[in-house]
Formats: C-alpha cells, structure tokens, sequence
C-alpha cells in the first residue's frame, strides 16, 4: 500500500511482519503518525518473522524499490529486531532501520514531562540500544589483525562504556525518586485515603475521565501516550475523600525491560485501593478483547490483578444504546476477572453518577487501626474522645505504653489523629474479621510477643 500524502513529517516505510491483525496494523500507523513520520508505503508479510533479514528475499527486494523509488528515510519494522539484523538491513536499504520498541520510544521521549518520566524513558531506550552498540563493535572488529597492527578501539566502545555508566547513574537516581513516592504513599496512608487509579489501553479517555471525576483541565489528546507519569487529585466520593489517579496507558506487544522501566509508574497501581479499566466502547469486539487482554496481562504482571477492577466503557455517545448492551454482555462474559461493568461517556458526563455509586461501593466505610499513646499522663477525657469516636476492640499495655485495637468510621479516623499524644501505628480497610493475616503481626507486635 502507498501513500500520496506530502507533509513536513519524515518519511518512511513500513513494514509489518506477522500474523494478520487489523488492530495491529493500524495501531502500528496511528504510532508512526504520532512520532511525526510520514507513511510513504505499507509492506506486509502474513507469515513468521524469520530469516536474516527479518522478511522474506522477496519482500526484501521489494521492500528497496519502495525506499529508492519513494525517496524514504528510514524503514520501521513492527516485529522486534536482533541486532545483527538491523545492520544487514541497514546495508542492504542504505537507509535508517528501527524497530516498532524505538518508535515507542520516541513518542515517550516526546510526551515526557517529569523528571521521573525523562529518566524511565532514558534508561529504557539505552538498554534497548546496548545490544545493537555490542554487535556494531563485533561486526566491525570481524577480519581484523590481534595485536600491535590492529585497529585499536573504536567510537562504539567509548560509546558503550559511556551507556553503561549512564545507565546505572539514572538507576541511582530513580532509585531516590522512587523512594520518595514510598514516602509520599506512606504519607496518604497515615491519613487513610482509599486510592481509585484510572488506566487502561492508550487513547481509551482515561484522562478525559479523570478530568470529569476530579474538575481538573489536564490535557487531553487523541494521540497515543499523553500520559506518562502519575496525577492524583483529592475528591469527595459521597461524603469520603478519595485519591482519584491518572495513570499511564497500555499497549499490546511491549518488551519485559520496558515494563520494568516503568515500574516506579505503575507500581502506583499496585497500592490503590480500586482500579478502573477504561475501555474504548465505540471499537469492535475484537479490538476490545485484544486490547483488554493486554491490560490484564500488565494487571498480572506486576501484581494487581488480585485488586479489585471495574471495567468501564467509555465513549457510550459514538454508539448507539443497544450496541453498549452488547459490549457489556460481551466483556462480562469475556473476562470474568472484572469485578462489575458499567458504561459512561466522561465527555458528555453521562453515567458519572453510576460510577460514583460504583466507587463508594468499593470503598471501605470503616477503618481498623492500631493506635499508641503514653500512660503517663493520660486523660480520662481523652479516652473517652477515643472511645466516642470509635469502637475500641482490643487493649494492650506495654513498657508504659497504651495500644488500642480501634474499629472506625473513614471520616472520623481524620479526627482521631488530631488527639494530642495518640499515634497510628498500623491501619488496614475493614473491620478486624474482615483483616488479613498481616493485620495479626500487628497485633502480636503490639503486645511484646
């Protein structure tokens, strides 16, 4: 397929090798178009990525008329390249030759706003290049003289050593950033907020709900990655204060060290109390189940699947009503893993209510904590605030130190951190019987034994 489009874009060729799939191959364009390239020309392939060159001989010749006769600069290739590849590819063409991962990056590396954002993207794209650097070194040292008529070294070298250096610099460095968003989370639960994360596959609205739910103006964009680090605004949610987070978005196909990259990002999903999968309401079926797949995958990944998920259809006003029901049945029955589905549209605000409901339901109203305070000196009065406020459960005394096993509404425990001397030690959502085993070690701590 070619293209008669002019524009100022950079032009390329692309170049998908696999099994068919329409939603792959138009996601690898709208990526192509959102780093600024222009598609001069589509080659496909319906078969396994193999061979020296990553195609066939025949779609290999085919492939340098198209770059010759269109005048292309670059050729990307959906499927990952090995290192070796890209270089006989590079010789072949005569011109740049990257992979769908580089693209990726380059449109991360666009998008970046915070520090944190800028250094994730850095050290994933030089752990994406170290390899092609190794095998640029191999490949120009073949059929050289040992010792003293050798080349010596090269470029590439003082190129590698300078990478790794890099790369384990932005390491330390995310290393301290990612301990201060420790603290930062230690700080929310010292105040008990219940964390709702909004995520989901990239350019599913989730920033457009986040706006809707929290009255904010952050930038929307019909673009891939918009969002590449975390927001987090504070809301009432019938009556109980809610931290409603923006998250980074998905997609289908992304290497494991990406993943990692990002790890500081996503671990905030890890730690919310609620997670709401945007999905896109106005695809088709396939594209739906391809896309919420890979969402889930992620979820499993790094260790939140086990939260709880409620899906959420958005973008209900592009289709029409009985159409939402089928989408509905269809991911309830598909994908058993979500808690609820429900469909809204965060543009036109329609169904924000519902998902309000849907949110207090997940949202525990009572509170279980561990409390401190000193013996010594302690008022009659300021138990009996204690007592007023919540349903003390337990009491332990210890080396001249009160410990209270507290059962409290989510509003009142704000008030119950205001009493001078008393101290949070350990706090969970729910009642004691509803309590995880961590919460015994707890109490087993707090006793002396």
């Amino acid at each position: 397929m070619v293209y008669s489009e002019v524009n100022s874009a950079v032009p390329v060729v692309l170049v998908y090798c696999g099994p068919k799939d329409e939603g792959r191959e138009r996601e690898f364009q709208v990526l192509a178009e959102a780093a600024n390239y222009k598609v001069l020309a589509y080659l496909k392939q319906y078969r396994r990525a193999s061979g020296p060159f990553g195609i066939g001989r025949g779609k290999l010749e085919e492939l340098k008329d198209l770059v010759r006769k269109l005048g292309a600069k670059k050729v990307i290739f959906y499927q990952s390249l090995k290192p070796a590849q890209v270089y006989r590819l590079e010789k072949e063409l005569g011109v740049e030759v990257s992979d769908r991962i580089q693209l990726v990056l380059e449109i991360f590396a666009r998008r970046a706003g915070s520090r944190e954002a800028k250094l994730q993207i850095e050290l994933a794209r030089l752990r994406y290049e170290l390899p092609l650097i190794r095998e640029r070194i191999r490949l120009a040292k073949l059929g050289e003289l040992p010792g003293f008529h050798g080349g010596g070294r090269y470029d590439f070298d003082a190129f590698y050593r300078h990478a790794v250096m890099k790369m384990a610099r932005i390491r330390r460095e995310l290393s301290k950033l990612r301990e201060r968003k420790r603290l930062h989370r230690e700080r929310r639960a010292r105040y008990g907020y219940p964390i709702v994360a909004i995520t989901g596959y990239t350019c599913a609205g989730k920033t457009t709900l986040f706006n809707a739910l929290t009255s904010e103006t952050k930038l929307v964009d019909d673009k891939p990655f918009a969002t590449l680090s975390t927001y987090v605004r504070r809301v009432n949610v019938h009556g109980v204060p809610v931290l409603v987070m923006d998250t980074i978005g998905f997609i289908q196909d992304l290497p494991p060290f990406l993943i990692d990259a990002f790890y500081a990002t996503l671990e905030d999903l890890v730690y919310s109390t609620l997670i709401l999968l945007v999905i896109d309401a106005a695809e088709n079926v396939s594209e739906i189940e391809r896309k919420v797949d890979t969402c889930l995958d992620v979820f499993a990944e790094i260790g939140a699947i086990s939260k709880p998920i409620v899906g959420v259809l958005n973008k209900i006003d592009l289709v029409p009503t009985h159409v939402v029901d089928e989408r509905i049945r269809f991911v309830k029955e598909r994908f058993p893993e979500l808690s609820e589905v429900i469909a809204i549209s965060a543009l036109r605000g329609w169904g924000l209510d519902v998902l309000k409901q849907v949110i207090a339901k997940y949202i525990p109203h009572f509170v279980t904590a561990i409390l401190s305070i000193d013996v010594k000196g302690l008022q009659e009065p300021v138990l009996e605030q204690i007592y007023r406020l919540g349903h003390v459960r337990r009491v332990d005394e210890c080396s001249g130190v009160l410990y209270l096993t507290v059962e409290v509404r989510y509003p009142e425990l704000g008030k119950l951190l205001q009493i001078p001397g008393l101290r949070l030690i350990h706090y969970e959502f729910g009642r004691v019987n509803e309590a995880s085993s961590k919460w015994e070690e707890n109490c087993c701590t707090t006793d002396g034994s």
